[in-house]
């Protein structure tokens, strides 16, 4: 049996409570509700970032917007995504919003490369030349004719990006450059008693890994599915 700090015998779910008498099926809960939150933060504002760059790459081809905001996707993408989102907190510091902003950094090179290729693609479209032909200015023509026809590789790219943010912060938080304390993260409990109880309470343990895997794969299932919807090549006949 175990007592929560409520002072109520706690015992109906198989992981219980913590040493600390904190009910675990509350804090994972929360620490999932931190995550859901921080991923999608992080992948919107990543991703937005990484397709404008993309669209302004693509458009100004060939000149020295293209080519420094190439340079910087090149030195991003040769960098691991948890070494970049560690360096990012450590000089930022700890924080729920740190840590969306760490991620949503490593998350721009691969927008900026998938969005650029798409963008070249919609600019030898005749519309877009009819769009010149009548006095469309540049932004005109990149927002209003080029950017809505790469939604569909954003909308899949964001699905995709979203376990990879949520692995992210997870691994963050254990390796403690994540959501500072009391805030619950599933990271946080697997660094901390999960690992000291793994042979004497290995629920405080397992029950945060299977809910890591759970959401990485309901979003990985996402993705494939939007892809699969988007994308005519995939469709099935």
């Amino acid at each position: 049996r175990y007592i929560s700090v409520t002072g109520v015998q706690t015992c109906a779910l198989p992981i219980c409570t913590d040493p600390l008498g904190r009910d675990m099926f509350s804090r994972i809960l929360w620490g999932g509700r931190i995550s859901i939150a921080v991923a999608l933060l992080s992948v919107f504002i990543g991703k937005l970032i990484g397709t404008t760059l993309g669209v302004l790459s693509a458009f100004y081809q060939g000149t020295w917007v293209d080519r420094a905001i190439m340079w910087i996707t090149d030195v991003l993408l040769a960098m691991p995504v948890l070494v970049l989102a560690m360096a990012v907190v450590a000089v930022i510091g700890p924080s729920l919003m740190n840590v969306v902003g760490a991620i949503a950094i490593t998350l721009i090179p691969s927008a900026v490369r998938v969005i650029r290729s798409q963008a070249l693609t919609v600019l030898r479209n005749q519309y877009v030349d009819g769009a010149r032909a009548i006095g469309a200015t540049d932004r005109r023509v990149m927002f209003f004719h080029v950017l809505p026809n790469c939604m569909a590789p954003f909308i899949i790219i964001i699905s995709g990006s979203l376990g990879t943010a949520i692995l992210a912060e997870r691994s963050l938080s254990f390796l403690g450059h994540g959501v500072p304390p009391p805030t619950p993260t599933c990271g946080g409990m697997l660094s901390g008693q999960g690992r000291l109880y793994m042979t004497t309470a290995m629920w405080l343990a397992l029950a945060p890994g299977l809910c890591i895997t759970v959401l990485i794969l309901a979003f990985n299932i996402l993705g494939d599915a939007l892809r699969d919807t988007l994308d005519p090549r995939l469709r099935q006949s």
